[in-house]
């Protein structure tokens, strides 16, 4: 399957079977709700027969990147920078104020709109808000030397909880090698000296032979999941997971 059809068919995946509307995840659940009909769109298994999912060719890939305008590879979302942290965030229609999910502090909203990335997959949340607020007071409540600020949007909304969505890549490869150089091997000659005593005695002593040495090494990679963020910090994304690639 190419990557243009695999994007179509997460697409029309996010439809309600119901109305066609845009569907919205229920965190802690099974299924897409639809929020014009009502219909619960349960989410199946969307891994193949086999247990593999299908990769898209690095160059292909490249390509259709470069049709970014194009509506089969991206969407247009409104998108607001967050002047104090840098952080990119994605806004719901017709939102006139909202805070930055990383930092909290208030957003500049001008209504830009962006062309972003379709995701291949999507991986939903497990946990959801009731549980996650539990889980954020329970931590929180064991900070000695939380900062002011901190303690004060805490406590302030308990309704600034945002769950993130974190982009990730996942690579496989087939990488061959070749090298050139030189190769060590130790050998041992007996010498003698003498010691602190004066007297003499033997030792052993390395030393290297030296051969020209060449070749080509083959390994393959599979499934290598690097972070697409620039915000969240490397020692955070690292966490997340474990990933069902198949």
């Amino acid at each position: 399957m190419s990557f243009e059809e695999k994007t179509s068919e997460i697409e029309q995946g996010l439809k309600c079977q119901g109305c066609g509307a845009i569907l919205t995840y229920q965190p802690g659940t099974s299924y897409l709700a639809c929020s014009y009909c009502g219909t619960r769109n349960e989410i199946a298994d969307q891994l193949p027969e086999d247990g593999h999912i299908e990769s898209t060719d690095y160059k292909v890939f490249g390509q259709a990147m470069e049709g970014l305008a194009d509506e089969r590879y991206s969407y247009l979302a409104e998108v607001v920078h967050c002047s104090n942290c840098g952080a990119n965030s994605r806004l719901n229609p017709h939102v006139t104020a909202d805070l930055c999910a990383f930092c909290a502090s208030p957003l500049v909203i001008d209504h830009q709109q962006k062309r972003i990335l379709k995701p291949h997959g999507l991986v939903p949340f497990s946990v959801d808000y009731k549980n996650a607020f539990r889980l954020l007071t329970q931590w929180a409540g064991k900070i000695w030397f939380a900062p002011n600020d901190f303690k004060r949007i805490f406590n302030s909304r308990n309704d600034r909880l945002k769950g993130v969505y974190v982009p990730f890549w996942s690579y496989d490869a087939d990488v061959q090698s070749d090298y050139v150089g030189s190769r060590g091997e130790y050998y041992y000659v007996t010498r003698t000296r003498r010691n602190s005593d004066g007297e003499t005695e033997e030792y052993e002593e390395r030393r290297t032979n030296w051969y020209p040495a060449s070749g080509s090494i083959y390994s393959q990679f599979k499934d290598i999941v690097i972070s697409g963020s620039t915000s969240l910090p490397e020692k955070f994304s690292d966490k997340i997971g474990p990933w069902n690639l198949g």
